[in-house]
């Protein structure tokens, strides 16, 4: 008796699962869906910003080179800093004399050598 049983709620199982109502996809639901209504971000609703054409001479800073005033002649034990400091009053501006000078090194002067001053 017991098997009987058994065999009889296996047999309801399955038909009970034939029977069951299916559920209908939402696309296909008899029932019409309202429209649903577009999500827009703030960015989106603002005119686009036109991008800034820029020519390539603006894009480099111009680099201003010291205008060449007169002709120095290096002395013994001369440094760029001395030369500044005796002949432009100012030992900071040692690194104008190096830009007129090609990039000069100063642990590279000689005695004799011939180097270009800027304007004061």
């Amino acid at each position: 008796m017991a098997k009987l049983l058994a065999v009889a709620l296996a047999v309801s199982a399955v038909v009970l699962s034939g029977c069951q109502k299916k559920a209908v996809p939402p696309a296909q639901s008899e029932e019409p869906q309202p429209p649903q209504p577009e999500v827009r971000s703030v960015e989106s609703l603002a005119p686009p910003q036109p991008t800034p054409v820029i020519s390539p001479a603006a894009r480099t800073v111009p680099q201003t080179q010291p205008s060449a005033g007169r002709e120095y002649v290096v002395q013994k034990s001369d440094t760029l800093w001395s030369i500044a400091v005796k002949q432009l009053g100012d030992g900071k501006r040692w690194k104008e004399i190096q830009a007129l000078n090609g990039g000069i090194e100063p642990a590279k002067l000689k005695a004799g050598q011939k180097i270009l001053l800027p304007a004061e």
